[in-house]
């Protein structure tokens, strides 16, 4: 059964429909000849080729009122903006501009460049939306140029300068990034003299210097009253030879790859001497007999919660039974480095996120459904949770059920927020009975192992699942 997807709101070219591990496109009829054309241009090979495309071909399955369909190559899980770290945001821009420059060699561009129109592979992001590969016009200039700036040039350049919060906030809300004119008075607060409405017009007819397509009929009518200006901007839009419009990819490129998106966080180097220089990972005893019991399980997908720098969660998409496994942390910074020493061909997805609840409101589908997985591992930081940040233990555990379909593997702390060298007091009623009692309102439990002294695991399983629902 295939339903229409919720992200499916704007395409002109036809519907995105969902089915498990399926996608389709179904292509409006009159697009279909435009449709043929990019599929005949060999473009779309190219892009595959690159892994920057989803493989796609004509579905057989048809669908009603519609004479074509594509059926596109399923990439899981879907993360939005808003759950990607910088480095995540960089690779993505770097693909935008990748795309557009193989488009370009075949007579196409890209009309639509937000960061909506990218999944992630593993870590590699893959451009999803066909329906922005679009015939060159002859235009000058890239029409997607403004909104590839709006969206990555602008959110990363504030990232650098250390506008962190802002950063995270330019994706919270609709993931469209961070305007020209906040941009300019951010970065520039002289700027604000001038005031911003003043500013606002000086960005609205810049941009449509460097993108003639936005200097339409009803702009010269509306803003332009003196015959003389409507001349000026006729001339202007018409024209091909004037400055500052010619589009230069790889001065993008540059730009994007040299910056310094290194950042000191709380728990960025949480991880790092479980990681090699080499980036290959040296998982501690501990991590290793976790490897072995989720591998006793053998689970198809896993979702490692606080999993900072992906070193377990590395291990555990190597498992065989393993086809989809995520890493999930709040630390930007961890979820940076769990990129940048991960190959290509490793499957493990890199998610941030707090996992008590940070969604974008821009999210359609609910965090808990798409990450959902038949392992969800929580270790070393249920204490953070309760004793620090004051989460009620059944908060904490209903954040656990919702992202699993089988099995948690959760950690106790004992000893608390123990450093190795000593343990801040404890409250009366932090015991490890207190936290059985809690686990067993809502799963069964399976084992109890103490793997340090101060890490008890538990391995516990949603109740009334049962073992055959859960191979099956």
């Amino acid at each position: 059964m295939f339903t229409k997807s919720p992200l499916s709101v704007s395409d002109d070219i036809g519907v995105v429909y969902l089915a498990p591990n399926r996608v389709l496109r179904a292509i409006n009829n009159d697009r279909i000849g435009e449709v043929n054309a990019l599929l005949n241009s060999g473009l779309i090979e190219a892009l595959v080729r690159e892994g920057l495309f989803p493989r796609t071909h004509v579905a057989s399955q048809p669908m009603p009122g519609h004479t074509l369909v594509l059926e596109h190559e399923f990439v899981s899980p879907t993360t939005y903006p808003s759950e990607w770290s910088p480095e995540m945001l960089r690779r993505a821009a770097l693909c935008v501009l990748r795309v557009n420059e193989i488009a370009e060699i075949y007579g196409y561009e890209l009309k639509d460049a937000h960061p909506h129109n990218l999944l992630f592979r593993g870590v590699r992001p893959i451009f999803v939306d066909f329906g922005s590969l679009v015939p060159i016009d002859g235009k000058p200039g890239w029409r997607a140029e403004n909104e590839f700036r709006q969206c990555y040039l602008y959110p990363l350049r504030l990232y650098q300068s250390g506008l962190q919060w802002t950063f995270r906030r330019a994706f919270l809300g609709d993931g469209s990034g961070v305007p020209l004119v906040e941009y300019l008075l951010l970065r520039h607060p002289l700027l604000r003299l001038a005031g911003r409405s003043r500013l606002s017009k000086l960005v609205k007819y810049w941009r449509a210097y460097k993108n003639p397509r936005l200097i339409t009929s009803q702009l010269i009518e509306e803003e332009l009253h003196r015959p003389w200006l409507r001349g000026l901007a006729r001339f202007v839009a018409s024209s091909k030879r004037l400055p500052f419009r010619r589009h230069n990819l790889k001065r993008l490129q540059s730009t994007v790859n040299s910056m310094n998106l290194a950042s000191i966080t709380t728990w960025g180097d949480y991880h790092s001497e479980l990681i090699s220089d080499d980036g290959n990972t040296r998982l501690s005893p501990r991590l290793r007999r976790i490897v072995d019991i989720v591998a006793s399980l053998q689970p198809r997908t896993a979702l490692d919660l606080a999993g900072n720098q992906g070193a377990l969660a590395r291990a555990l998409a190597s498992l065989p039974s393993m086809s989809r496994t995520i890493c999930a942390d709040y630390d930007a910074r961890a979820i940076d480095l769990l990129v940048e020493r991960t190959s290509l061909d490793e499957t493990v997805c890199p998610v941030v996120c707090n996992l008590m609840g940070d969604a974008s409101p821009a999210d359609s589908l609910s965090r808990q459904k798409r990450f959902k997985s038949e392992v969800v591992l929580a270790l070393a930081v249920t204490h953070h949770l309760i004793l620090t940040q004051r989460y009620a233990l059944d908060s904490v555990l209903d954040a656990l059920e919702a992202f699993s379909s089988a099995f948690v593997l959760v950690e106790f702390m004992p000893l608390g927020l123990h450093n190795g060298i000593n343990a801040q007091p404890l409250p009366a009623w932090y015991t490890s009975e207190w936290f059985e009692t809690g686990l067993r309102r809502k799963f069964d439990i399976i084992s109890i192992e103490k793997l340090e002294e101060n890490r008890v695991l538990y391995v516990a399983q949603i109740r009334d699942l049962s073992m055959s629902t859960i191979c099956n």
